[in-house]
């Protein structure tokens, strides 16, 4: 359960803490997601990380707090 809302500065931290230990991933324009949808898609291909999963990022932040 989260006590507060998650704030741009706590991102900001996080982003520092784990710059260096995880891999910088793009963002690539999906025009089947777009069109489909009807806004501009564009996804994070995560599956790049060593882990093949985003939750390297919260999983190492979180670690290097305890």
């Amino acid at each position: 359960m989260i006590k507060h809302p998650i704030t741009f500065e706590d991102i900001n931290r996080a982003q520092k803490v784990i710059d260096g230990h995880v891999i910088k991933t793009l963002f690539e324009h999906s025009a089947s997601c777009s069109e489909w949808i009807g806004k501009q898609i564009y996804l994070k291909f995560e599956n790049q990380q060593k882990t093949g999963s985003f939750k390297m990022r919260g999983a190492f932040n979180k670690m290097s707090h305890l």
